[in-house]
């Protein structure tokens, strides 16, 4: 294999001048309204911005380029809520009247009005409909124009549902409490993407034919954001602790311990980052490996009856709040996945039992007649969530077993999504490690586990059905392609491992003795470390490599706005790092990085920037 040749190119000034287009979830333009207006909907009629402000009752047409009043008139309700616009009417709801009025934009008057017998928040025109969220009910309406009558339904993201947009394909909506915005497939009436609004409180939605216009009620300002890109993943927040697994064994016997130990060893991965070595106490025999590639630390020892011995395992790690963008369009069919994924992690074991009936029934209920791989595993997982509910009750029981009681642990959880997706032909695993509750230090002794999926040719993509068990459509879908900063994996398995069986994080067996045990992870800052938010201002921009696909050799190139250490990795698709190609202080400018991929096998893989405040990432393929 030949040795990957980097060189780095530290430009200040170039000629060249690169695309920079928006990235997913950032905005390209805010605009301040005046005094006055804090606007509760709005709508785009082609050229300009029309908003509805709740605070004084009057409609306003805005310059968009430069956020001045243009013209206005009084609405027609006392709070107004909602705008849209049909292409030659603005509609307006209201809930002083729980009523939706039809308006003439040139006169300001009414043409004509229906009553919702509701709440109605925001509202949109899709294909000659009229859509409004209410908030009361929590469900988004379709209703005709013409006579008010309802004809379809859609379960509302969250508990405070605002705005409604269209961006001729799918449905927005914001949260005003969750402070989000969501992407809705209205055909499968599914939230299929998550993005942190650029408002605290973001109200009404407009789509002005290339980018989300978000209205901020209390800030009486509109930010314009980025909805499409390049983009496979998005950074929100991280955090930065120090990890120690503790595992004591104590012989509680009469007799000589013969005590086997092995310790799961914590990887880099797209989820998370190692920041210092690995150390153990006392020093392992031998490090070790499964047949799914997971590393142990490995000890065989004899204890004394009475005695007992302690094994640490210490690292410095930071992990991430991480989303992955999937476009359920895009992803290929199980023909995409090579023979190695399909052999691994479509086999059955003891835990799956994936030719039982009672988990075939089960796969048949909850994917019927669908074909696409990312809507087989959705149904899949939205089938888990209505019929099993969450008992810690100490118990790994298989699949069958799970469905037929209806109620498991998060490894229960997990067996169960891991066994109807092998049923259902989707290459699935399960990652497990430990959970933080949200401060330092924290002690966790119950730890967690959830699942994978692979799914061309987005790869490996992190799936957690106990933590989507929640109340709203928002928090049923943020961990299908999601991950959290409040875990650490520790332990990668398509289960029964030849060294640690089904558990995880660590495992001990005993010849002779009696074997008492206690195992803890202990979360601790790192100096001064806090929980830190990643800005999503655009102080690093990571443009896409060129040529891509290559051959042997592409071009990465970046800017940096201000000074960062600078860390540049490659991360294949099952979110294992590949190589570090560059890691260094650099200044603000563009930089260019060449990076030689003989030596790594074709395929896709991505590009992965890191800053002290900053991640970003770039997919690129090698093609031979």
């Amino acid at each position: 294999m030949k040795t990957v040749r980097i060189w780095l190119f530290i430009i200040v000034l170039v000629s060249v001048t690169f695309s920079t287009s928006g990235q997913i979830g950032h905005t390209s333009n805010t605009l301040s309204l005046p005094a006055g207006i804090h606007p509760s909907g709005i709508c785009w009629d082609g050229s300009y911005i029309w908003v509805v402000s709740y605070s004084d009752r009057t409609i306003h047409k805005i310059d968009s380029s430069t956020g001045n009043d243009l013209f206005s008139f009084e609405a027609p309700d006392r709070f107004p809520t909602g705008l849209a616009w049909d292409g030659n009417h603005l509609w307006c709801s209201g809930n002083r009247t729980n009523e939706i009025y039809q308006i003439d934009p040139q006169s300001g008057q009414v043409t004509r009005s229906f009553d919702v017998t509701s709440t109605p928040k925001g509202i949109t025109c899709i294909n000659g409909s009229l859509w409004y969220v209410d908030s009361s009910k929590k469900q988004i309406y379709q209703i005709n124009p013409e006579t008010g009558a309802y004809s379809d339904t859609i379960p509302a993201p969250g508990g405070a549902s605002r705005g409604l947009a269209f961006d001729g394909k799918y449905l927005w909506c914001s949260d005003s409490n969750l402070k989000e915005v969501y992407k809705i497939d209205i055909n499968y009436k599914k939230i299929i993407m998550i993005l942190p609004a650029p408002d605290a409180s973001p109200y009404g939605l407009c789509w002005d034919g290339g980018a989300l216009w978000v209205a901020g009620y209390h800030t009486g300002s509109l930010s314009r954001m980025c909805t499409t890109g390049s983009e496979r993943t998005v950074y929100l927040d991280s955090l930065q602790a120090h990890l120690q697994h503790r595992i004591m064994v104590r012989n509680v016997g009469s007799t000589f311990m013969n005590l086997r130990t092995w310790i799961s060893q914590p990887y880099t991965s797209i989820r998370q980052e190692l920041t210092s070595d690995i150390t153990y106490s006392p020093h392992p025999l031998i490090i070790t490996t499964d047949q799914y590639g997971q590393k142990f630390a490995y000890y065989n020892q004899q204890i004394n009856p009475g005695d007992s011995m302690v094994y640490t395992m210490d690292v410095d790690v930071t992990t991430y709040d991480l989303r992955y963008f999937i476009s359920p369009d895009s992803v290929g069919t199980i023909r995409d996945v090579s023979a190695s994924i399909q052999n691994s992690y479509l086999a059955d074991g003891q835990y799956f039992d994936i030719h039982s009936p009672i988990v075939l029934n089960a796969v048949n209920q909850a994917i019927g007649d669908e074909t696409n791989m990312y809507w087989k595993a959705r149904k899949i997982h939205d089938y888990i969530i209505q019929k099993i509910h969450y008992v810690l009750d100490g118990r790994w029981d298989p699949a069958p077993q799970i469905l037929t009681q209806g109620h498991g642990s998060c490894s229960e959880y997990s067996y169960l999504f891991v066994a109807m997706c092998r049923a259902a032909h989707i290459p699935a695993r399960y990652e497990a490690g430990a959970y933080n509750g949200g401060v330092l230090p924290y002690v966790d002794q119950v730890y967690h586990r959830w699942s994978q999926i692979y799914l061309p040719p987005y790869g490996w993509i992190h799936v957690d059905a106990t933590w989507d068990d929640r109340d709203y459509p928002a928090n049923q879908s943020r961990y299908f392609g999601g991950t959290s900063k409040r875990l650490f994996a520790t332990t990668l398995s398509g289960g029964g491992s030849n060294k640690i069986s089904w558990t995880y994080n660590s495992a001990n067996s005993s010849s002779g003795g009696s074997m008492e045990r206690d195992k803890k992870y202990t979360w601790s800052r790192i100096g001064s470390s806090v929980w830190h938010t990643i800005p999503v201002k655009e102080d690093v921009v990571l443009f896409q490599n060129y040529p891509n696909p290559f051959n042997d050799q592409t071009t990465i190139s970046f800017r940096l706005v201000k000074p960062s250490m600078v860390k540049i990795r490659i991360i294949n698709l099952q979110g294992i790092l590949v190589k570090e190609l560059f890691s260094a202080p650099l200044n603000p400018g563009e930089h260019r990085l060449l990076w030689d991929g003989s030596g790594v096998a074709p395929g896709t893989y991505l590009i992965q920037l890191i800053t002290s405040s900053n991640v970003k990432t770039k997919s690129c393929i090698i093609s031979r």
